[in-house]
């Protein structure tokens, strides 16, 4: 993280419609945060995260992550020219296991 201290603006409240908005923290929270604005997050949102998160936490949450959608996944992977291969939600086992669950 770049920086760690310091409450959330309130712009990026929207995206956290489930939870306590006051009780995220950039630190203990990181990976939700990353997850949210990377798939639901405007240009604004986006320039926020980039300029208070490492590249590196970003990439480690595109590889890592099954909540993003493989739209999402697949352009975080070429903005940061990932490998496809590394990326959990783009494997064959992650898609298969969402159609099921939303088209049983």
């Amino acid at each position: 993280m770049k920086r760690e201290r310091g409450k959330l603006p309130a712009f990026l409240k929207r995206y956290f419609w489930d939870v306590s908005f006051t009780g995220l923290d950039l630190r203990r929270s990181s990976a939700l945060l990353i997850e949210r604005i990377l798939e639901y997050g405007n240009p604004r949102a986006v320039r926020w995260l980039r300029g208070h998160v490492t590249p590196e936490a970003i990439c480690d949450v595109v590889k890592r992550s099954r909540s993003l959608s493989a739209r999402s996944a697949n352009f975080w992977a070429m903005m940061y020219r990932l490998d496809r291969r590394t990326v959990r939600c783009l494997s064959t086992s992650s898609q298969r296991r969402r159609a099921q669950h939303w088209f049983v």
